[in-house]
């Protein structure tokens, strides 16, 4: 009966899982999408990002 309640568990664990990698895929996708200026939805493939300024330190 262990090994029953046991594959019960391993299936919803696993099906959490998915759950949960189907939701970070959604939320990285609506990172990704953005809308240009006449409004159409565009999906930004690579970002490059300056490295953090504060303006005080930056000789």
């Amino acid at each position: 009966m262990s090994s029953y309640s046991q594959s019960i568990a391993e299936k919803m664990r696993l099906a959490s899982n998915e759950e949960l990698a189907r939701r970070y895929a959604r939320r990285q996708q609506r990172a990704r999408a953005v809308q240009d200026r006449q409004g159409r939805t565009v999906t930004v493939v690579n970002v490059h990002r300056c490295k953090r300024s504060n303006g005080l330190l930056d000789e």
